[in-house]
């Protein structure tokens, strides 16, 4: 094949990968579009299109919902300009229960730290009781991640085994999904509807 007919390939490539249109390609071949068309189909016909493989789409096994209230919470925390400039950047913590989707416990805090996540605890207890797990991510709040300290309980999860309740940590953002899905796409009570940004909230700071 002549460097020609390689760069003719490559454009042709572009055109069906969608990187150029049909009128892109025909004028920097020099040719009409129809021109284009039977051109691709001789390069499919003669077997010298090489279209490349998509790579498989990773699917992520959805999880089962649990049945009850307060069998499992789902944590996590949510970086954000809340006070729209009127004030510094902060971290929503966030407790979501998995079998109904509702916002359990929500605190405003200045970073996502273990005290943060002890507090948000603190005020969901005093509110709804214990509840049987909580699902987290991996972050190091939450489990140590050097791997000659496997297995060794952070001091969030120390709290939790004295309070009888089991740490559980997601393999991945999709298998938490309901508190993720809290970010991108608010729940009715959830404070980015409450104060919609027509009508800010006079709220500067924490």
């Amino acid at each position: 094949m002549s460097y020609r007919e390689m760069d003719r390939l490559e454009l042709l490539q572009a055109l069906m990968g969608k990187q150029l249109r049909q009128r892109e390609v025909a004028e920097r071949l020099s040719l009409s579009v129809r021109q284009v068309k039977r051109v691709v189909a001789r390069y499919r016909a003669e077997g010298l299109w090489l279209a490349k493989r998509r790579k498989a789409a990773r699917i992520h096994q959805r999880r089962p919902q649990r049945p009850y209230l307060g069998e499992l919470v789902q944590i996590d925390g949510s970086p954000h300009d809340w006070f729209e400039e009127r004030g510094s950047r902060c971290t929503l913590i966030i407790f979501i229960d998995d079998a109904t989707s509702r916002l359990m416990a929500l605190h405003f805090v200045p970073a996502e730290t273990t005290q943060a996540y002890m507090e948000t605890l603190q005020a969901y207890l005093k509110a709804h009781g214990r509840p049987v797990a909580l699902y987290s991510d991996k972050h190091s709040i939450f489990r140590v991640n050097h791997p000659d300290q496997e297995g060794v309980p952070t001091q969030f999860t120390r709290a939790l085994q004295t309070l009888d309740i089991q740490a559980i940590h997601a393999n991945s953002p999709q298998a938490k999904g309901r508190v993720e899905r809290s970010h991108r796409k608010p729940a009715p009570d959830h404070p980015w509807r409450r104060y919609p940004r027509s009508k800010p909230a006079p709220v500067s700071t924490l």
